[in-house]
């Protein structure tokens, strides 16, 4: 059956559920309970919608937004304990959305599972990967005796192992205070792109959304990985690790609708619901997702550089 031609210019999505928090070795566990928290806050925001249109108070425009165009796949099954086997399944769920048109926005869970995601991507992709990542640390780590190889510390680190993510189209920003100085020098080593909150809030959004536009021009297909912790704890006290310094509420929204459309994918990690005061990084995390698909609605289907299907 034939879409009318109005619908075809219009997106869709889905949600997929990772309620999992057995790679978060260091800070609070509870993110596992993040997924249901962040769509019932959605659930109050997609009912703003009235006949295929949003009013978005931001920039005082309607919109075009259907909540009939956001299919939930509910959640990927947990495997408690175990991150290789979970991070498997996300993997092998993932594979199946990323053979079609529709765009995943994942909600997490804790960090570890950022790596099966552009895993997925990585297989379903031709061509080179780019990746913004929106996060107060750098996720980078190796392998620790505390952590091992797969946690919430190592995820962008597995990512670049997979081969056709380089580091010369990853940028890091939000990331801020201290690390190793081995760190230091694998970034150098990769030609990885830092942002630091700092130069954000120096240069402000736009600068930096061009920024991350530029490193990741020419890829196959962008992920955008969120890690709620890139915002200050003021804005997002409930995210699993608080880092003092960080982005503004705001300056993630407009981030995200400079940056939405020329992406694949999102995935929206680390939200604890168990120290979250009043459910506002809850609501935060939803916004961030509402913001990222109604900027794609306003932008109309073309999904950017990511729709480059089949391995290679």
């Amino acid at each position: 059956m034939t879409m009318p031609a109005s619908d075809a210019l219009q997106p869709s999505f889905v949600i997929l559920g990772v309620p999992f928090d057995g790679g978060a070795s260091l800070g609070s566990p509870g993110s596992r309970y993040a997924p249901e928290e962040i769509r019932r806050a959605m659930r109050w925001m997609f009912q703003r919608a009235q006949q295929g249109r949003i009013f978005v108070l931001d920039i005082d425009r309607v919109i075009p937004f259907s909540p009939e165009r956001v299919r939930d796949l509910g959640d990927v099954p947990v495997v408690a304990h175990d991150v290789a086997q979970m991070g498997e399944r996300v993997t092998v769920r993932l594979r199946e959305v990323f053979r079609g048109p529709e765009i995943p926005v994942v909600l997490g869970g804790d960090d570890s599972m950022t790596f099966p995601v552009i895993r997925a991507l990585h297989e379903e992709t031709r061509g080179e990967l780019g990746l913004i990542h929106l996060d107060a640390h750098l996720d980078l780590l190796d392998e620790s005796d505390l952590q091992g190889r797969l946690s919430q510390s190592s995820p962008i680190r597995r990512s670049l192992e997979l081969g056709r993510l380089r580091g010369r189209r990853v940028i890091q920003i939000g990331v801020r205070n201290f690390n190793f100085p081995s760190s230091h020098d694998f970034i150098r080593e990769q030609g990885i792109t830092l942002l630091p909150a700092r130069e954000f809030h120096r240069i402000g959004v736009e600068a930096a959304a061009a920024r991350a536009l530029e490193i990741t021009r020419g890829a196959a297909a962008v992920h955008l990985a969120l890690d709620v912790d890139v915002l200050d704890p003021a804005y997002a006290p409930g995210a699993g690790v608080a880092e003092p310094g960080g982005l503004t509420a705001r300056q993630l929204f407009d981030f995200l609708w400079a940056v939405a459309p020329a992406t694949r994918s999102i995935s929206i990690v680390e939200t604890n619901p168990l120290v979250d005061p009043r459910g506002q990084s809850v609501m935060v995390a939803a916004a961030a997702a509402m913001h990222y698909m109604v900027a794609r609605f306003a932008a109309g289907a073309s999904p950017g550089p990511g729709q480059s299907p089949g391995p290679g």
